[in-house]
């Protein structure tokens, strides 16, 4: 009974990561949109990326040994399991799969901001570069005369 209260506290906690991680999804949205929020959700998901792989070996490690009928090598096949898990396993099943599904929403409005960022980050150093070689065209070729005088001679 205690290893499936062990399992519970981490299907519980591979849950929490997600939610704290849609928050900042979220967050970062719907908020300002600066250098320093992108550093904060970076580290965000860095933080949940390395906790959400050691609950998922620990999760592993915890279905092997209150199952060992049932075989889990991966942490697609253990949530296969956790799946048709009757109970309170179950219900944390359906809680982190609706989390999944909005995490996933999110992430991919945060890819969406990030690539219209790029595209306008590409449009304005295009520019740049276009105004750039357009002012050249008015350098001086000698420092005693004027760029116009020089381009008539």
């Amino acid at each position: 009974m205690s290893e499936n209260v062990q399992t519970i506290k981490i299907l519980e906690s591979l849950a929490g990561l997600w939610q704290d991680l849609l928050k900042a999804n979220t967050d970062f949205l719907s908020g300002n949109r600066s250098q320093e929020a992108i550093k904060t959700l970076l580290a965000i998901r860095e933080f949940s990326f390395e906790q959400t792989s050691k609950l998922e070996s620990d999760l592993i490690e915890r279905f092997r040994s209150e199952f060992p009928e049932l075989t889990c090598e991966t942490p697609n096949g253990v949530w296969k399991r956790i799946r048709e898990q009757p109970g309170i396993i179950g219900q944390i099943f359906q809680k982190s799969k609706e989390t999944l599904t909005s995490l996933i929403k999110s992430d991919s409005e945060v890819q969406e901001y990030f690539a219209e960022s790029r595209v306008n980050l590409k449009n304005q150093i295009k520019g740049t570069h276009k105004s750039s070689r357009l002012l050249r065209g008015y350098s001086q070729a000698s420092p005693l005369g004027s760029c116009f005088i020089d381009k008539v001679k």
